[in-house]
């Protein structure tokens, strides 16, 4: 005698949906998993997204998020335009509903006016830390401003002026 058991869709994904970083042409997204799976593994999420701006309905964004994961990054976002977004979980039997953003963003990079002063502080207390750094150490720093903060703009005027510091260019 053997019991089966039902399966159905999983519950949707547990909220709230984050918009972990914003920028002007891409948004990560995160969220919990599901309470309940439906009595099938969780095999996807899916993200949507609908274009406030421009009209429209809900388009895919990301046809597949492996189930191990609780964030991704929708990519091709138009610079300005404003957007929402929902994601589902799959399993064998379908679709779960999907949970939504609690409000829109703007898909605009988030650093506004590049402020000078800052940045030369910046690079005053770094040329400390330089002195005994290799160019291998400079561009592992690099990529540690580039996942932590995804500021690309300050990170390429970083780079340009270590290049001409290690080249005696700055003083």
């Amino acid at each position: 005698f053997y019991a089966i058991l039902p399966t159905d869709r999983p519950f949707p994904p547990e909220g709230p949906l984050e918009y972990e970083e914003i920028t002007g042409s891409s948004v990560t997204l995160s969220w919990k998993h599901p309470k309940d799976n439906g009595g099938s593994e969780i095999t996807s999420y899916v993200i949507e997204k609908r274009d406030l701006t421009h009209g429209g309905g809900w388009v895919p964004a990301v046809s597949y998020v492996n189930p191990k994961y609780n964030h991704a990054t929708v990519p091709r976002l138009l610079e300005g335009t404003k957007y929402e977004f929902r994601v589902s979980a799959e399993n064998l039997q379908g679709r779960s509903d999907p949970l939504n953003t609690q409000k829109p963003i703007v898909a605009k990079n988030q650093f506004g006016k590049f402020n000078w002063h800052l940045y030369a502080q910046f690079i005053e207390t770094m040329k400390m830390f330089l002195v005994d750094l290799d160019v291998l150490s400079v561009s592992t720093v690099i990529r540690i401003i580039l996942r932590s903060s995804g500021l690309l703009q300050l990170a390429m005027v970083v780079l340009q002026s270590w290049a001409m510091m290690l080249k005696g260019e700055i003083v």
